[in-house]
């Protein structure tokens, strides 16, 4: 489904990277809340610091060896050429080319931090504080580590959207600013949802609810509309909105596609994705 997904409607696809650690993950079933808490930390600051590493290098390549990054540059004009000016089938043939050499350093690039954060899930299982809304972490969520979180993330920006292209060490400095603060956010922001849950029902939180049990559903349609937002073939939006706007359509699509998905589940068990993933996974049975 991942590879589906990477061919045919985005580049950065995660279901992949999930398929492979999910099964790393099952592995750690037994471990302790501590060990995995511990785990998650470690592997989000090495990556962290890895693609700091990388932005120093790049940074390094470009004052002092700017003709070896020719070739980034041809790889960033076959994109543009792909995307922006190509149609359905170009843009199909350019991510089938990339497959090979570009899903596996995806997965070596984003494994870590992925299996981090998905170890930080399973400890919030285990722990069993995934359903107290009144546990004192999530207080202390939404009190310290959203801010924290939030100063981060807006530091990173301001790096990133300094960056010429998305191979530069701006870039990519920015990038690993942003995912040393992830955690800080994440958790503040599971301590909102956990304040709106508080006192049982109601029905933000029910919508809330529904919305999110069918997330695979909602991370699909968004690549959907997010293509034919930005693609030739569509409305051809790529390279031509500022970062307001861009900012402002990414909260509009990921907005639209909650509610779709809520108003789905409001008729429906399960999100049609969700569907087609359990009878792929029990095949029948």
């Amino acid at each position: 489904l991942g590879l589906l997904h990477f061919v045919f409607f985005w580049i950065g696809d995660i279901l992949f990277t999930y398929g492979l650690l999910g099964c790393l993950l099952y592995a750690l079933r037994g471990a302790s809340v501590r060990l995995l808490v511990r785990t998650g930390i470690a592997l989000i600051a090495l990556n962290t610091a890895l693609l700091i590493g990388l932005a120093g290098m790049m940074w390094l390549a470009e004052r002092y060896a700017p003709e070896d990054l020719a070739g980034y540059a041809r790889m960033e004009a076959s994109a543009i050429a792909a995307f922006a000016d190509g149609s359905f089938v170009d843009a199909v043939l350019y991510r089938l080319s990339l497959a090979p050499t570009l899903v596996p350093s995806v997965v070596a690039q984003q494994g870590l931090s992925v299996f981090g954060f998905s170890c930080f899930g399973l400890a919030m299982v285990k722990s069993g504080v995934i359903d107290q809304p009144e546990a004192a972490v999530w207080r202390l969520s939404r009190r310290v580590l959203l801010p924290v979180g939030l100063a981060g993330s807006g530091i990173g920006s301001a790096i990133l959207i300094q960056a010429a292209s998305s191979v530069d060490s701006a870039f990519i400095l920015g990038s690993a600013v942003i995912l040393g603060f992830a955690g800080f956010a994440a958790m503040g922001y599971a301590g909102l949802i956990a304040l709106v849950c508080r006192g049982g029902g109601g029905p933000v939180r029910n919508f809330i609810a529904l919305a999110g049990s069918a997330s695979l559903t909602a991370y699909l349609l968004q690549s959907v509309l997010f293509s034919l937002l930005f693609a030739d073939y569509g409305a051809d939006l790529f390279g031509k909105l500022g970062a307001a706007s861009a900012i402002a359509l990414a909260a509009g699509v990921a907005g639209l596609s909650l509610l779709i998905t809520g108003i789905w589940r409001h008729f429906a068990p399960r999100g049609p994705m969700e569907v087609f993933l359990r009878r792929v996974t029990y095949w029948g049975r």
